[in-house]
């Protein structure tokens, strides 16, 4: 079992997760999980040491976008986008330190791209955390800038 916490089931090609232990890698791969995303930054208290080896050594793809927890930006957020749409196919890990950023983000992308009630969306991110001032003005930044795009 992987013992990563905060897990969250986004779709069932997207999990979400606070740090994974070193051991969750192999287990993510024999589940069928090709591609592991962190949000974390290097500067983190809570990091793995070579997490891409560890990664590529479990046979799946690593992909690092570090996020600043005190200034994420619209950018962040549509590369997130942006790598999640080319590999939606695919079975992807999304995590960072606490799940609190990915949670933040997993928000925008109930709404945006998946079309869910602001409301059921928020739901989903309080069971890993309440965002703080900061992220919640990311959040309602973001959703102002893209909900309606698609109107």
């Amino acid at each position: 079992m992987i013992k990563a916490t905060a897990q969250q089931s986004i779709h069932p090609n997207l999990m979400t997760s606070a740090l994974p232990s070193e051991e969750d890698f192999a287990l993510m791969a024999a589940q069928g999980y090709e591609i592991v995303i962190s949000l974390c930054q290097d500067i983190d208290s809570e990091t793995l040491e070579d997490e891409d080896g560890l990664v590529s050594g479990a046979g799946m793809r690593y992909i690092h976008l570090p996020v600043t927890f005190v200034a994420p930006t619209l950018e962040d957020y549509e590369l997130l986008r942006d790598i999640l749409r080319s590999v939606q196919e695919r079975k992807v890990w999304l995590h960072c330190a606490r799940n609190w950023r990915v949670s933040a983000f997993m928000t925008i992308y109930h709404i945006v791209e998946m079309s869910m009630p602001h409301s059921e969306a928020e739901e989903i991110a309080h069971r890993a955390w309440q965002p703080n001032e900061i992220w919640q003005a990311f959040i309602n930044e973001a959703i102002e800038k893209y909900a309606y795009q698609y109107l």
